[in-house]
């Protein structure tokens, strides 16, 4: 049994991160683990740009490049400021149970999780010497990882995957014993299949209720692969199958939109859905060929639904994808994912057998078992 349901060490847990709410990013996962160590029975504080004095509300109408250099500013203020200001709370003498867990950005706490790496970002990015050159900020976060890695500024790493935890040893030398693999968690009461929400998203879209409907969600359309995914149901429109898209995510589709008019009402744009669990709950299949992530959490969301997933091999997917179980692993190639998807249009059996199985794949997932774990690192490192 966990040292977070005997009961017997209740901590007072402060968790650094920019932001803490709902949504994804690092945002959403921090906030997931206030509510799921608060629902464990202990206490929890955040530390993130507001007490520095930083309004982070989203204003309406703002320019990209606007917002851009809000979020140089923000990782600039909390990587230096904020370092500073928690060393001054927190490094010195603090109360019996209290733990600070850095989610990103500041050089301090007693547990890191690893949600970025900036290094292995840039060596797979085609155009990192350029990026370098023209965004000092680059500079500034590898330095502060460096600094974070070498300096053992944290007593204990928490890796979201095995491969993210090989890529810490292989590029900074962190010892095995000092990482520990958690996964992001999922929500397991709000993703799931809903016969409700797929009658009235496709009525809302007007989807036929038979009709095959795949589903893209996700920030970064280009580095998620949504263009590959477009490319792909060109080719099989050609071919005369028929299956729909839905593109929820808040990036300005409308080059894309352009670009593939000619598919028409095959791809529907939804935007950025604070309700995005009920557009998979009408979805048949997920789908994602992302170039690079650490660890989506929005492959094990789709599976929650009772979707079967089709995504590259990268970062974390590999400890959730079961291939040909819950779902498939496509090449970031348009000809591998019409075909992945040509075969559920066609197959419905097979379809659904493999729906049947994704929903029992991630009931490990559960945020409260996720938080447990980190409880149970928090207290090793504590003793």
């Amino acid at each position: 049994m966990s040292v977070a349901t005997t009961g017997a060490a209740r901590l007072h847990i402060v968790q650094c991160a920019r932001t803490i709410g709902p949504g994804y990013g690092v945002s959403g996962p921090t906030w997931q683990l206030e509510r799921a160590f608060t629902a464990l029975g202990h206490t929890c504080e955040r530390f993130t740009l507001e007490n520095l004095g930083i309004k982070t509300t989203a204003m309406p109408g703002g320019s990209p490049v606007g917002a851009l250099l809000r979020f140089w500013r923000d990782v600039f203020v909390f990587s230096t400021a904020g370092s500073a200001v928690l060393w001054w709370k927190f490094g010195g003498r603090r109360r019996p149970g209290t733990v600070v867990v850095c989610q990103v950005d500041a050089l301090f706490g007693d547990v890191f999780v690893c949600r970025s790496l900036h290094k292995g970002f840039l060596e797979r990015h085609p155009s990192r010497t350029w990026m370098l050159l023209r965004n000092p900020l680059h500079v500034l976060v590898l330095a502060r990882d460096h600094a974070r890695f070498r300096w053992n500024v944290h007593r204990h790493i928490i890796a979201l995957s095995g491969p993210n935890k090989d890529e810490i040893m292989r590029l900074y030398g962190v010892p095995d014993d000092r990482i520990t693999v958690i996964p992001n968690g999922v929500d397991l009461e709000r993703f799931k299949p809903s016969a409700e929400a797929r009658r009235d998203v496709r009525r809302e879209l007007s989807i036929g209720d038979d009709e095959f409907v795949a589903i893209f969600v996700g920030h970064e359309f280009e580095r998620k692969g949504l263009r590959v995914v477009l490319e792909a149901l060109t080719s099989l429109l050609a071919r005369q199958v028929r299956l729909t898209l839905v593109v929820a995510g808040r990036d300005d589709p409308a080059r894309l939109r352009s670009e593939f008019a000619h598919v028409g009402d095959a791809v529907r744009f939804v935007g950025n859905r604070g309700d995005v669990e009920r557009y998979y709950a009408a979805a048949d299949v997920f789908v994602m060929p992302a170039a690079f992530d650490i660890s989506p959490l929005v492959g094990p969301e789709a599976l929650a639904a009772g979707l079967p997933i089709l995504m590259t091999d990268v970062g974390g997917v590999r400890d959730y994808l079961r291939d040909g179980e819950n779902g498939w692993f496509i090449e970031r190639e348009a000809g591998d994912v019409a075909a992945k998807l040509e075969r559920l249009v066609r197959d419905r059996e097979l379809l659904r057998q493999v729906s049947a199985r994704a929903r029992a794949s991630v009931m490990d997932r559960d945020w409260r078992v996720i938080a447990e774990r980190f409880v149970d690192v928090i207290v090793g490192v504590r003793s």
